[in-house]
């Protein structure tokens, strides 16, 4: 499982997040525009820090405010944008195995 118990604080704009994941397969989030899906999916891959809380993926910690986050790098999370920064020409399914290949894991670890 992939456990969040998170915050985000930007300005005018406040996430605050408490839910539990699988960590394999593919998740999908639904959501109206502005209610913090891409952040929240953003912090899962490490590409945003949240201001304070807990990231958790099985027994390893990714963020937990004490210490330096686990860089994305090493999290051997994947993340399909929803804009055209896929290559056209593949499937969603041949993208996420390619990213998987380049990765060096499975696609089964892709969210």
């Amino acid at each position: 499982m992939i456990d969040l118990k998170i915050s985000i604080d930007r300005n005018a704009y406040h996430l605050n997040a408490d839910i539990s994941l699988p960590n394999q397969g593919i998740t999908g989030l639904v959501g109206p525009s502005g209610s913090g899906k891409t952040s929240l999916l953003r912090v899962i891959a490490g590409l945003e820090t949240p201001s304070s809380g807990r990231v958790q993926c099985g027994s390893e910690t990714w963020f937990d405010g004490m210490r330096k986050p686990v860089p994305a790098s090493q999290r051997q999370v994947g993340m399909v944008f929803q804009d055209m920064r896929l290559f056209a020409h593949l499937t969603i399914r041949e993208n996420l195995d390619l990213a998987a290949k380049w990765g060096g894991t499975s696609p089964s670890r892709l969210i």
